[in-house]
């Protein structure tokens, strides 16, 4: 579920558009925010946000499930903020993701 939640926040976040400057930027960003704790590989996580955005072409062959988990929990946080959202949006965001995983057959355990 939280694979889905990252790919609808980067989605609104960066809109339609992969710019990879952009994406550059924002990980640099993070990665200053964050102070190094914890530490953010900007490669590994630009190409976690390029795959949420949609690039199948990218390489996470060397990221692995918890890194990939730890980067889309901190992406998706990142957007929300980033983007002002109320927490009604938020929920709405958590139900729609929720749907995403059921579509794909991921059967998540569903918020109360």
């Amino acid at each position: 579920m939280v694979e889905a939640a990252c790919e609808l926040a980067a989605g609104r976040f960066f809109g339609s558009g992969d710019d990879v400057r952009a994406i550059t930027a924002c990980v640099a960003e993070m990665r200053e925010a964050a102070a190094d704790d914890p530490p953010l590989d900007q490669l590994k996580t630009e190409a976690v946000i390029r795959l949420a955005l949609g690039d199948r072409d990218v390489d996470t062959e060397g990221i692995t499930a918890g890194q990939k988990y730890v980067i889309r929990l901190l992406v998706t946080g990142f957007a929300c903020a980033k983007l002002g959202l109320a927490e009604a949006d938020i929920d709405q965001m958590i139900t729609d993701a929720e749907q995403v995983a059921v579509e794909r057959g991921w059967n998540p355990p569903l918020a109360d």
